[in-house]
């Protein structure tokens, strides 16, 4: 499966793609490479979203 770059998303579809992977974590409680493997996304993406959110 390729990987989503996530640089040249809108605004809105990155918005949506961060909430999914939040929502994947609190209710799943899927481990942050698994989240990024499924959702087709590269891990140090998903690694600094879930940075951010904890701040």
């Amino acid at each position: 499966m390729d990987k989503i770059d996530a640089r040249k998303l809108s605004p809105d579809a990155l918005k949506a793609l961060r909430s999914q992977a939040m929502r994947l974590r609190q209710e799943l409680g899927l481990p942050w490479r698994e989240i990024a493997r499924v959702m087709g996304l590269n891990t140090t993406t998903v690694f600094g979203w879930a940075q951010r959110y904890a701040a």
